[in-house]
């Protein structure tokens, strides 16, 4: 919901302050503007440990949106989050996908998905 520039400014700080060891993810998606978005991105975070997940219509995001909702209610998702970020976020989980930003959804959706998947291929599952 940010301006492009103060979203690319805020990533980096966000980028800084958990460390360089932090494992970055970025959803490219489709086209050519898709590409350019996260060239510039990466470009930016030179020195982090960046990923690209490319966007793909079968595991988009409406299927990791609801394997990230099922871990939800059924308890299985806690966080220390409160105040009006966390109100905002309940509330925009809770109508999508009919809601006007869907943005920290996507974004909670793409991170559940590549930490699953990591954790599965080490075989952490528990």
């Amino acid at each position: 919901q940010w301006s492009t520039d103060e979203r690319e400014r805020i990533i980096l700080a966000t980028a800084h302050a958990d460390g360089k060891s932090t494992k970055i993810t970025f959803e490219q998606e489709g086209g050519s503007g898709g590409l350019d978005s996260v060239r510039e991105s990466v470009k930016r975070l030179g020195g982090f440990v960046v990923h690209v997940e490319k966007h793909t219509q079968k595991g988009g995001k409406l299927t990791r949106a609801d394997a990230f909702a099922t871990q939800v209610n059924f308890g299985n998702v806690h966080t220390a989050l409160r105040g009006k970020i966390w109100d905002e976020f309940v509330r925009e989980a809770t109508y999508f996908p009919d809601v006007m930003n869907d943005d920290q959804i996507d974004a909670v959706a793409l991170a559940y998905t590549v930490l699953t998947r990591q954790t599965v291929k080490l075989g952490v599952i528990k």
